[in-house]
């Protein structure tokens, strides 16, 4: 346990120091050489960021010298528009494009015209996985005598799944999930074609949720279930 926790304390921070909101007069004052030396005793580069009075964030950005970077805010087309500033200092192995760019879009501030460029948009994945589902639910519900067929998208949906669930909520509890009677659930799951219906019907996504739902209220140590069932 001792060596767990000495090697967790000696992990790499994400943020080595950092200067949070200080005042711009620091840059402008009697005591800006005071403040440059400062600076010029920890590392040249970093992150930075420039507040408006009001304490909201105007402006991201990162330089490899800081007092340069800043000074000359002062005077640029910024120059009017912050009245504070703070200083992060990065850990080295980190790229500070991509940290900047990670801040800059989730914060979208003001005065930051570039939003940032992050690699691997998920977007395309998204619509791609989406179209699919899609298209599963619709051949489900043109071919309902065909078994839909096995995905990395669907296959998590399975038949025991389903029933398991209905053994721990209930008949009418799923009913209300999947929109239609008690009934009709009991005849589809002596039919064996919960999952056919579910995946026909678009509810895979809404089922799935359910099913993780009851999964973390009933744990495998405490079930007796096999594998088979809500947990494989």
């Amino acid at each position: 346990m001792a060596a767990v926790k000495r090697k967790h304390k000696d992990a790499p921070r994400l943020v080595r120091k950092h200067l949070p909101e200080v005042s711009r007069a620091l840059l402008e004052g009697e005591n800006k050489e005071k403040f440059a030396a400062f600076l010029k005793e920890h590392e040249r580069q970093g992150l930075y960021a420039l507040y408006k009075k009001n304490g909201e964030l105007y402006y991201i950005g990162r330089a490899s010298d800081l007092l340069q970077r800043l000074s000359a805010h002062k005077s640029d087309l910024h120059g009017k528009k912050w009245d504070q500033l703070a200083i992060y200092i990065i850990n080295e192995k980190l790229k500070l494009h991509d940290v900047e760019s990670l801040l800059i879009g989730v914060s979208k501030p003001e005065g930051n015209k570039n939003r940032g460029k992050l690699k691997n948009d998920l977007r395309k994945e998204l619509k791609d996985f989406m179209k699919e589902a899609a298209l599963n639910a619709i051949n489900a519900s043109l071919y309902p005598n065909q078994e839909p067929k096995q995905t990395k998208k669907n296959k998590r949906i399975t038949e025991n799944k389903i029933v398991d669930f209905i053994d721990k909520e209930g008949v009418t509890a799923t009913a209300d999930i999947l929109g239609i009677s008690p009934g009709r659930v009991s005849q589809l799951r002596g039919d064996e074609r919960l999952r056919q219906w579910v995946i026909a019907a678009g509810k895979r996504e809404k089922m799935l949720v359910a099913i993780e739902s009851t999964k973390a209220k009933y744990p495998p140590a405490s079930s007796g279930r096999s594998s088979h069932a809500l947990y494989d």
